[in-house]
């Protein structure tokens, strides 16, 4: 499933001209590259049980950290990569849903040098 959310990441090109191929990454962004990135969280996968057995669905719930140097770079890889992924179901993916949005900083107020970051929870169910 990992694999497959990040080949789906890269094949808009919309994310593509925000974000390099190797800056989508799962659990952190790399020390020393440079920004914009895309940071993968895995909150939760469960198997969808069916009547006689478990099958090979799961509900799969992951954060995605958009992250940019500024507040509106970071705000532009959240919305391509909402565009990418809300409402898609092809493949393996089934009901590609964003249910929530937060923008991220220290008590309202930007700290020079640290990136900007907008999440997104995002919602799927995942055959494979």
């Amino acid at each position: 499933m990992e694999e497959a959310l990040v080949e789906l990441l890269r094949e808009s090109v919309e994310v593509m001209e925000l974000v390099p191929a190797g800056q989508i990454n799962w659990r952190r962004h790399p020390q020393g590259k440079p920004l914009p990135g895309i940071v993968l969280h895995l909150i939760n996968a469960a198997p969808r049980y069916m009547l006689s057995a478990v099958g090979d669905v799961r509900d799969v719930r992951v954060q995605a950290t958009c992250l940019g140097a500024d507040y509106s770079r970071a705000k532009a890889v959240a919305r391509a990569v909402s565009a990418r992924l809300s409402g898609y179901q092809y493949g393996p993916f089934y009901q590609i849903r964003i249910v929530g949005e937060r923008d991220v900083e220290q008590a309202g107020v930007p700290v020079p040098g640290e990136p900007a970051a907008v999440m997104l929870d995002i919602v799927f169910i995942f055959k494979g």
